[in-house]
């Protein structure tokens, strides 16, 4: 006797809490202030460089 593979399909509350949730963090990403970062290319980092840092500019190839 086979036995065949059940897949439960979420409820109708369980799929719109999801897609509550990510509309809710979609609205945080567009209105809270996200702190600027660093941004690095090919080991620099570019818009000044930091002296105590400066070793990771350094190829290990």
């Amino acid at each position: 006797m086979e036995s065949s593979t059940v897949t439960r399909m979420p409820s109708r509350h369980e799929r719109r809490r999801a897609i509550a949730l990510t509309m809710a963090a979609r609205r945080r990403l567009e209105t809270e202030l996200r702190p600027g970062g660093r941004v690095w290319i090919n080991g620099r980092e570019v818009d000044g460089t930091k002296p105590a840092l400066r070793h990771l500019a350094r190829s290990h190839d």
